[in-house]
């Protein structure tokens, strides 16, 4: 995917216990999108992550098709 310009930059961040959100600016392909990470924390390490992001940019980006 790196061959696609992929840039991820952090906006803001939102935690609750062992809970963190992380809203980003995500720009692959000359397409920008804002998505969202979502880590679980077990005694202060990542224990999972979930990527909740836009999947039709990905697939534009990796079938070089337009929008």
């Amino acid at each position: 995917i790196a061959q696609y310009g992929l840039s991820v930059r952090p906006i803001e961040y939102f935690s609750r216990d062992e809970k963190v959100l992380a809203v980003v600016d995500v720009e692959l392909a000359g397409e920008r999108a804002n998505e969202v990470d979502r880590f679980d924390l077990r005694d202060g390490l990542i224990a999972a992550v979930e990527h909740i992001g836009d999947t039709e940019m990905l697939s534009r980006a990796l079938s070089g098709s337009d929008r």
